[in-house]
Formats: structure tokens, sequence, C-alpha cells
């Protein structure tokens, strides 16, 4: 190849056809590495500023915060457990399992079961329609309530919230909602005094909401069981987080706000306006 190109090799090749590999060092390059070394350690130590060490973060209080919080640990029901999937709460959840059935028939329901099964009934009752009792037994026909928890049902309780004001306001008000779920931004302060200025996402659920002439009204059906006179009177009674659920539930519809925040007692009969 080399004789068809008119080309000789610059050094003959080697007999046994290997090859031949030779380091060359730069001494210049060398001598001048070592000299600028030190120097470039002292400019980058130099460089170094302690005072980096020293920098704060001006908003610690929105990294502790959770980014969305519920009502939850107020009820605790089945509906508030599944909106409050992934937020965290303010204070340690209990962990309720649920009992097997074959334990639920042999013994009654809890207190906790019993509160479920009113705000079940509350959910589909139609209150201008039939007798509450049949209307139960209908839910009942359609699943929708075991039978367990229809018996456990006050109807007494139920039909004397049907005599009430507040029973009339929803028969006569402009639209109604049953377990309305919102979310919507709220002002972190809420939660700690320290975020203030920065938002956190609230979520939860509304028992009854409705619609009037003169605005928005929020209901929250208690099933505790009170004597008369030991109902929270105004909003010192009333735990923050529930005042927040019933302010951001109007808020949330529309932005026009809430007319009244309505707490209703079964085992009182008491309606508290807050």
């Amino acid at each position: 190849m080399r004789q068809w190109a008119d080309m000789e090799p610059e050094q003959p090749a080697l007999s046994d056809g290997g090859w031949q590999v030779r380091l060359w060092e730069n001494p210049v390059f060398e001598c001048g590495s070592a000299a600028a070394a030190p120097e470039e350690a002292a400019v980058q130590e130099r460089r170094y500023d302690l005072s980096a060490m020293e920098l704060r973060y001006g908003h610690t209080a929105a990294c502790t915060i959770p980014t969305k919080v519920t009502a939850t640990q107020l009820k605790g029901r089945v509906l508030d457990e599944e909106i409050a999937e992934g937020a965290a709460s303010a204070r340690p959840r209990r962990l309720d399992f649920q009992r097997p059935l074959f334990l639920q028939q042999e013994r009654r329901l809890t207190a906790a079961e019993r509160g479920t099964a009113m705000h079940l009934v509350m959910q589909y009752l139609e209150l201008g329609g039939a007798d509450p009792e049949e209307q139960v037994r209908r839910l009942t026909d359609r699943r929708l309530l075991t039978s367990q928890q229809a018996e456990a049902v006050d109807m007494e309780r139920i039909r004397a919230f049907l005599a009430t004001p507040l029973a009339q306001e929803i028969r006569q008000a402009r639209q109604v909602w049953r377990e309305y779920r919102f979310a919507l931004l709220m002002p972190a302060a809420l939660y700690d005094p320290a975020a203030e200025g920065e938002e956190l996402m609230l979520q939860g659920v509304v028992d009854c909401a409705f619609r009037t002439e003169e605005g928005l009204v929020v209901v929250d059906f208690k099933t505790d069981r009170l004597a008369p006179g030991e109902e929270p009177r105004g909003q010192g009674g009333v735990p923050a987080p529930a005042g927040g659920l019933c302010s951001g539930a109007g808020a949330g519809d529309g932005g026009e706000g809430s007319a009244a925040k309505v707490l209703y007692f079964f085992s009182t009969g008491a309606t508290i306006n807050l």
C-alpha cells in the first residue's frame, strides 16, 4: 500500500511487527502547574465565605405546615375519611377498624356508628315527603341503610327536626345541597400563626347547605349526646376547624360567602347560630 501511494515509512517497521509507544512530557507545563497550584488553592480559600452557612430560609413555617387539611378529626365519618386521604392531621388520628359483620349482628352499634346512620338518613331524607319511618324503610330496601342502622335511627328526633323552623327554611330554599364536598385555599395562619402570608388547602364535607335570598346557609348536624344547656354557644364554644369548615364552604360556593352558619343538635333539638 505504501508503494502504491509512493510513501515510505518515517521509521523502519519493527521486525516483530509490534508497536512503539513513546510518552512525551512537557517540562514547561509541569513547572507552570506546580507553581500555579498554591495560588489557585489560595484563591479558592479566599472565596469560601462562612456566612453562607448561616443563611436561614425566610419561609420555614411553610416547610412544616401541611399543604392540605380537613376537619375529619371533628367527625370521623366514612365520607370525611375519604376526603382526608393524603391530608395531614393536626393531631394523631385514631385508627378505628370496622368490626366484622358477625359481630355487628350480635352487638349494638357504637355511638359513632349510630351517628353515621343518622347522617345517612339526613342525606337522603325528603323533608316534605312521606313519613320519615317509611322513608327509612325505603332506604333499607335500596340498601342505602342496613337493617341494623335503620333500627338505630331515632325517629322521634328526626320528627322533632322536621318540625323546627330550620327544616321549614330548608323546604322553602331556592337550592339545597346534601353532603356537599368543597376544596379551597385558606390563609395558613388559621392553622399556624407563624405561617402568616402562606396558604393551604381546606377540604371537607358540609352536611347541608341551602341558598336563601339573603345568601348561603351552612348547616352542621350534631349527633353528640348532650344534655339541654350543654350546647356550645357562639364562636367561642366551637372548635376553630369547624368554623373554618363552615366559612370555607360558604366562600367556596361562587364566592358569595355564607349568610349564616348553623349547628343543629339532635340530642337536645337545639339550633345554634354561629
